[in-house]
């Protein structure tokens, strides 16, 4: 086990606020009338992909911490982190993302062998402002309200 690895509670509730933070935007078409283009040999288009299940009232915790409450160089960290990584195109996803982390962490001043301790850091910072917040509301959390 890393000794900086986020807990999986807490990286589950980021991997959602992530989700909700990439759909939120309404996906359209072009302006042209291509979008309305029906094959004659009936439907030979893929299906779309499955659609991730989002915890709002969740997203909503974590992305008014992550307003509120994070100094700006974690929000750019946790940002980055978690959904601004590439796709590479070539099949060397590891490489791919060791770049991305170099960039990262030279961007913000991070070496790159403390990327996962300012990232679980970060993460730790917004787990104890949920819960500051959580307090100051007597214990209520939209997110977390009939679990």
């Amino acid at each position: 086990m890393d000794e900086y690895q986020i807990p999986d509670a807490l990286h589950e509730r980021l991997r959602n606020w992530a989700h909700w933070a990439k759909v939120r935007r309404f996906p359209s078409h072009c302006r042209s009338i291509e979008h309305r283009y029906k094959p004659e040999a009936g439907d030979t288009w893929e299906s779309p992909p499955a659609r991730i299940s989002v915890d709002l009232l969740d997203a909503y915790d974590v992305e008014r911490a992550w307003a509120y409450g994070l100094p700006l160089r974690e929000k750019m960290l946790l940002k980055a982190h978690y959904f601004q990584q590439p796709v590479a195109p070539t099949r060397d996803l590891k490489g791919a993302f060791n770049a991305y982390i170099r960039r990262i962490s030279r961007s913000l001043g991070i070496g790159k062998s403390a990327y996962n301790l300012s990232v679980y850091r970060a993460a730790r910072m917004l787990e104890n402002y949920i819960g500051e917040t959580d307090d100051r509301m007597g214990g209520y959390s939209p997110g977390t309200k009939g679990r």
